[in-house]
């Protein structure tokens, strides 16, 4: 599955202009992180796909990252250093460690959807998923909110400086032609909203 999303994103940015950036974002699960092998494999796929290591992003669940933590932060880091980013998925979800996240090599913050769906239900739903921009601002990190399914959701985000969103509202998951489609169509308008991952599971 790996292969096939970096085999197919770079065919992407070779035959879309202005899409040299495009970014696929991949779910690595708790068993794949703990491989022995994991480097290897990844850098194979890069080099038989040729996408370049910057246009990968790897997510991992906040509760795979802080299983083993004597083993995984090295592995993040050897990922990070070979120019592959790193997202914290579900963030929210799992033990929420102020002093683990600080120790995670990470790049991107993605705060679960389970808190953006309640934007405008209550001032304490709203104060949580402000909290967690903050907070991802404060470590330096990108921040993503997932599950955007309202403009409502997606204006507030985009008011607290949330970088990217991610969801229903933006695109629906696609087949390979209208994923292409939609690309193109992304690329000539140059939307100001943010997005991220927008065709979630297309490639």
């Amino acid at each position: 599955m790996l292969e096939e999303a970096c085999r197919r994103t770079e065919e992407l940015r070779r035959t879309i202009p202005l899409m040299q950036d495009l970014t696929v974002s991949v779910n690595l699960s708790t068993r794949q992180l703990m491989q022995a092998d994991l480097l290897t494999s990844v850098n194979r796929i890069l080099e038989r796909t040729e996408l370049p290591a910057q246009n990968l992003k790897l997510e991992i669940t906040e509760t795979a990252m802080l299983q083993d933590m004597e083993n995984t932060i090295p592995r993040l880091q050897a990922l990070r250093n070979m120019g592959i980013r790193i997202a914290m998925d579900d963030f929210g979800t799992g033990y929420s460690s102020m002093s683990y996240l600080n120790l995670l090599p990470l790049d991107t913050l993605k705060i679960d959807r389970a808190f953006v769906q309640k934007i405008g239900s209550t001032e304490d739903a709203d104060a949580i998923v402000k909290t967690m921009v903050n907070l991802g601002k404060m470590l330096g990190l990108k921040v993503t909110s997932e599950g955007i399914e309202t403009n409502e959701q997606s204006d507030y985000v985009s008011s607290l400086g949330c970088d990217n969103g991610q969801g229903y509202l933006f695109a629906r998951p696609l087949n390979d032609l209208a994923l292409e489609d939609f690309i193109v169509g992304y690329a000539e308008a140059k939307p100001s909203a943010p997005q991220d991952g927008v065709a979630r599971g297309a490639v």
